[in-house]
């Protein structure tokens, strides 16, 4: 089994792929989808897979369903590559139940994040933390999605967070470098600060993420072309900046998937490094695009649907035949 360092030594790094939780017309869970693409992204060489994330629609499945998304996942990875699972509840006890009952399982550390339906403090938070952190036997990740919950912390506030014995870093899915940098920057500071990996939670600035001391990506995107971030990363880590950056660039022309299907590819990617770039955070709360990402995966042969969970929106009219010719403009393969 992989084991994620949380206080000396080697620290979790990589592509982390968000995966997507299969779902047949009915809105029941697929299990034989998501043993699949679990399998795809071991085989992928992705460095770790995430289920139950944002991209797994964890928020709209049952207690019971996550148990079995979960028990699935550890019967399909197998032990090849670190299994993150996310633990995020609408309570502190649901939470605390789940990380106590799924970490005496084979996974190997959990991402929380704190949907908030009531205002909440950072003290409320950080203590939040602090008990899970004692409760759990498997590392955490702060789930730091401020866009989605609300909480917008400093960085000083994130790093006293992540010095919280037991946490072993943050997926930060934040757009904005400056923001991102802070965080890296206090973090590195604490005693064991350089034990704490932070994972950006997109994969449209790889080169740039890892330059400023990140640990990679924890994304969706890669659910979709886990061999192209896969490469993209491995060409940082040689030091081929050239390389890097052609990839970097094709990954660029796929943040239709992520954002809009109709705008013109480099308005986006304009409007995307303006808002990396910005001084300014970006607060406004991201559409779900999980039904596309999974059309795109249909399209591209593997055995699932496009079904999400209501009441998210199903793919539009029109959006599988843009996916098609996305598709083809890039020469996307399995």
């Amino acid at each position: 089994m992989n084991s994620i360092a949380t206080e000396t030594g080697d620290s979790p790094r990589g592509i982390y792929v968000i995966v997507p939780t299969p779902l047949k017309d009915n809105e029941e869970l697929d299990s034989p989808g998501l043993k699949h693409l679990l399998n795809y992204y071991v085989e992928s060489r992705c460095h770790g897979v995430v289920v139950l994330g944002s991209g797994g629609e964890f928020a709209y499945l049952s207690y019971e369903e996550r148990t079995r998304v979960t028990k699935d996942a550890i019967e399909a990875v197998a032990g090849r590559v670190p299994l993150v699972v996310g633990a995020g509840f609408g309570s502190r006890i649901e939470t605390l139940k789940f990380i106590e009952e799924v970490g005496r399982w084979d996974v190997d550390g959990f991402l929380v994040v704190v949907p908030t339906y009531y205002p909440a403090g950072f003290d409320a938070v950080y203590d939040s933390f602090s008990l899970l952190c004692d409760a759990s036997r498997k590392p955490i990740f702060y789930y730091h999605f401020p866009q989605v919950t609300g909480l917008f912390f400093s960085p000083q506030q994130i790093a006293k967070l992540l010095a919280i014995e037991g946490m072993a870093g943050m997926k930060d899915s934040i757009v904005n470098m400056r923001e991102m940098r802070a965080h890296i920057e206090w973090t590195g500071k604490l005693p064991n600060g350089n034990a704490k990996s932070i994972f950006s939670g997109h994969s449209f600035a790889i080169p740039d993420t890892l330059k400023r001391g990140g640990a990679g990506a924890m994304a969706i995107l890669p659910s979709v072309v886990p061999r192209l971030i896969v490469e993209t990363y491995d060409a940082c880590l040689s030091d081929d900046a050239r390389r890097a950056k052609n990839l970097q660039d094709r990954i660029f022309n796929l943040i239709p998937l992520m954002n809009d299907l109709n705008l013109p590819v480099s308005l986006q990617r304009s409007a995307f490094k303006l808002l990396f770039r910005s001084p300014i955070a970006l607060k406004n709360k991201p559409q779900s695009r999980v039904a596309v990402i999974k059309e795109t995966l249909r399209q591209l042969g593997h055995p699932i649907g496009n079904r999400v969970r209501s009441p998210q929106p199903q793919l539009a009219e029109g959006e599988a035949q843009q996916i098609a010719m996305l598709i083809r403009r890039n020469e996307l393969a399995m």
